[in-house]
């Protein structure tokens, strides 16, 4: 859908693949999957701690399916590798950069403020950097709090911190990136 007018929603596909419900409630971020998979017994299993090992260790056996040989670690890691610096730069003070904290190298950008045009012309402009950037899906939808972690989560301390967004949002960016393009051949 393309924005006109006030309708600045989004781009996103619209149909029955799920649906929230007026009930759903925010939650801490210590509750993800990929949180849970460092502290609850029912996610964090040897084949978990499995995969997480496989971005520092070679495996010592690879599995016998497309996709999840040695090369196809190797490019996953390598992409994950800017990344994994960002995340881990400041690891010894509790903070991951860009996954369970805010960045924390940021700049201020120019003080003046270029007017871009009307919200529409804004969003067209926002969506085509998105999507030159890489993104496959883009949308602009009204913030909901709903969907912000009630906390952030800090690993180490093995608590909450607050998440710190600053009040008045009103609009979001949602992005979507395709993962699963298939194996490599060969």
């Amino acid at each position: 859908m393309t924005a006109t007018g006030s309708d600045l929603s989004s781009d996103l596909p619209r149909g029955p693949s799920w649906e929230v419900l007026s009930d759903f409630e925010r939650f801490s971020q210590v509750d993800d999957v990929f949180n849970r998979s460092f502290w609850d017994p029912e996610i964090a299993t040897d084949e978990a701690r499995r995969f997480f090992r496989s971005y520092r260790e070679p495996l010592t056996e690879w599995r016998r399916a497309a996709g999840f040989g040695q090369r196809d670690y190797a490019i996953r890691n390598a992409a994950w590798q800017v990344v994994d610096v960002f995340a881990e730069m400041h690891d010894g003070d509790d903070l991951r950069d860009g996954f369970l904290s805010p960045l924390t190298q940021l700049r201020d950008g120019p003080e003046d403020q270029l007017d871009l045009g009307t919200p529409t012309e804004v969003a067209a402009i926002v969506k085509r950097v998105a999507k030159t950037f890489g993104a496959d899906l883009v949308g602009i939808c009204a913030h909901d709090e709903r969907w912000v972690y009630t906390e952030r989560y800090a690993r180490h301390a093995d608590e909450g911190r607050p998440v710190d967004l600053p009040d008045g949002l009103t609009s979001v960016i949602v992005l979507g990136q395709a993962m699963d393009h298939g194996p490599w051949p060969g």
